[in-house]
């Protein structure tokens, strides 16, 4: 990681600002023919992208994990994606120029279900969330998170709700930082003292969108009404919920019948842990069902990968592993190619992307279920 000198941030807009404003415009040095020129605070290039970052910078990644890129977001701070070539041009000048963003605005109130029983969670949001964007819809947009349901989230559910609205497309998805994050940041490897730098400058900057900021757009919907999602194949507009029938074009794609519903799909091949969602709170949801609904189902091949080192050693602490294995799951191996969690059907075209637990309960039922409904 390279760590730059901070030079001196400009004044904040006069006018009601957004947190994504907020943060482009401390980190403005000029306009240079309709692009930004912002100073960037540092280059990572390691794993666990997000507890590098402290609230309010901008930072450079020479990564290809899109979804851990924007996983940053989850603690207010921008991450963008270079190339070598790029990271050498920082290294140079300690700036990059950036396309313009619009801010954008996700409006999610309720309480999901996860808070009450194990069904609806962070990726069921997420994918509800980028369903309304539809294919491409947050492109080049910075996502902001607001509402009750997100701020009820973990940060390891923050870190999933950013990353997949970053894999999505988004240029950036973010969530203003609170107590929940730095307590996240101390538990998780930073020292108290750069944690406790990250608190005040989060409260001295006010790293949250004013009342009365402009947003390009804003999408609404109720955690109340939530649905376990699944998304068909790499494209994640294309989720449904667990109780839908299949359109015509998905039959179409994957060799099924006409109005065949989520639930009738059969599956033979189960991973726990994809790129943005093999976490210690995943693992943890995913490990309930396994304990609550039995074995895998005979005919089930299925595997549990956890994201990272810190996460399998934590999941091992508190015997995780172990629930799974005596159910039938192998542990560990190669990262998932997907960035969900993923079952694939008996049809050879079917890949089915999902949260943890409700691969974890395709898994033990043998096809894709609600997991609500599961004894």
């Amino acid at each position: 990681m390279a760590f730059f000198r901070p030079e001196a941030v400009s004044n904040p807009p006069d006018e009601p600002a957004t947190l994504f404003e907020k943060i482009w415009h401390d980190h403005l040095v000029r306009e240079d023919a309709g692009a930004s020129r912002l100073r960037i605070d540092h280059i990572y290039d390691g794993p666990d992208l997000p507890l590098a970052v402290r609230p309010g910078e901008i930072i450079a990644c020479v990564t290809d994990d899109v979804a851990g890129l924007a996983g940053a977001g989850a603690f207010g701070a921008l991450a963008i994606r270079v190339d070598g070539r790029q990271a050498d041009q920082i290294r140079a000048d300690r700036a990059l120029a950036c396309a313009p963003v619009r801010p954008v605005r996700v409006m999610a109130d309720g309480i999901l279900a996860s808070h009450r029983a194990p069904g609806v969670g962070a990726v069921d949001l997420a994918l509800s969330v980028i369903r309304d964007f539809g294919t491409g819809g947050a492109d080049g947009l910075a996502v902001e998170f607001w509402g009750q349901a997100v701020r009820n989230l973990t940060q390891e559910g923050r870190m999933t709700v950013t990353g997949l609205i970053g894999a999505a497309g988004a240029a950036f998805s973010l969530i203003g930082p609170d107590e929940r994050s730095f307590s996240y940041m101390r538990s998780r490897g930073f020292s108290q003292a750069r944690a406790d730098r990250a608190d005040a400058a989060a409260r001295s900057h006010a790293l949250t969108s004013d009342r009365g900021a402009s947003w390009a757009g804003t999408i609404s919907l109720d955690a109340n009404e939530l649905f376990p999602m699944v998304s068909f194949g790499p494209e994640l507009a294309s989720a449904l919920p667990i109780a839908a029938r299949l359109p015509a074009q998905i039959c179409a794609a994957y060799g099924l019948d006409d109005g065949v519903r989520v639930t009738d799909l059969d599956i033979v091949r189960v991973t726990v842990g994809g790129q943005a969602d093999g976490r210690l709170d995943d693992l943890r949801s995913a490990a309930a069902i396994v304990a609550r609904a039995g074995p895998v189902a005979p005919g089930v091949a299925a595997r549990v990968v956890p994201a990272n080192s810190d996460a399998a050693a934590r999941a091992v602490e508190e015997g995780l592993d172990q629930v799974f294995i005596k159910s039938g799951f192998s542990w560990g191996g190669a990262p998932s190619v997907h960035v969900l969690s993923s079952a694939e059907g008996t049809n050879t075209a079917g890949t089915y992307l999902m949260s943890p637990a409700m691969a974890a309960g395709a898994a033990v039922a043998g096809r894709l279920v609600d997991i609500r409904k599961l004894a």
